[in-house]
């Protein structure tokens, strides 16, 4: 599984499993209520970084 960091003021991050032949269909995950969200398919964790 992957960890992804995204940027602070990011609310919606785009997830298609990383390569063209090998990943799966594109998904938008939101992050406009959490702080970290997981892909459905492949379980990369995408969270937002901290503000500096």
């Amino acid at each position: 599984m992957q960890h992804k960091t995204t940027n602070p003021e990011e609310f919606f991050v785009r997830c298609n499993g990383g390569h063209p032949e090998t990943g799966h269909p594109a998904v938008f995950l939101d992050l406009t209520k959490t702080e970290q969200i997981s892909c459905p398919y492949c379980g990369t964790v995408y969270k937002k970084k901290e503000n500096d």
